[in-house]
């Protein structure tokens, strides 16, 4: 099987080339995960950005290709291959959220990040970065929010059990019987 992954590995692709376009090798920089004592784990003056990732439905992702494949002598697969669609959310917070936002944008027009996408193909129609302040505990934070698609091709094999040989027995009235083997059915 080729391509399925997971929403997890999705994020961890996306941290990474985030971190690499925002010239970060702090993790805390951008995060997969949210922090889970209830109040932020950074400052209103440092910058964070968060990553998500959704398969969301989509037209596109409804067309299969399907064909049947000879794998072995008692073996075919239904080879289905199909285009699994993503949504990554970026939630940029910050003083420098709008500008980390807009790079992060025009990055992903820039050629050298397609291989290390790992067979993720971004989707070239992107909306603009979104200013979103938020209200928090009597402060304003700086937010901007930030999303685009990518396409996954994925391909899926199931093997199923064949028949090999089967042998037909034909007994007629007269008592004559005729012994068929059929193979390769």
């Amino acid at each position: 099987m080729q391509g399925r992954y997971t929403p997890f590995e999705v994020q961890n692709i996306m941290q990474t080339m985030t971190m690499q376009v925002l010239d970060t090798t702090n993790f805390g920089d951008v995060r997969i995960d949210w922090p889970t004592q209830g109040q932020p784990a950074w400052k209103v003056s440092d910058d964070v950005a968060f990553v998500r990732a959704t398969q969301v439905d989509d037209p596109y992702d409804q067309i299969r290709d399907m064909q049947w494949q000879q794998f072995d002598a008692t073996h075919v697969a239904n080879v289905s291959t199909y285009v699994r669609v993503w949504e990554i959310n970026w939630c940029f917070v910050g003083p420098n959220s709008f500008d980390r936002a807009a790079t992060l944008k025009s990055a992903l027009f820039w050629p050298m990040w397609m291989l290390p996408l790992g067979g993720l193909a971004p989707l070239t129609e992107y909306g603009a970065p979104i200013r979103a302040p938020e209200l928090f505990d009597g402060q304003w934070w700086e937010r901007v929010d930030f999303r685009a698609k990518f396409n996954e091709l994925v391909t899926e094999a199931p093997l199923e059990q064949t028949i090999a040989s089967v042998e037909i027995v034909v007994e007629k009235e007269n008592g004559i019987k005729s012994d068929f083997t059929v193979e390769g059915i």
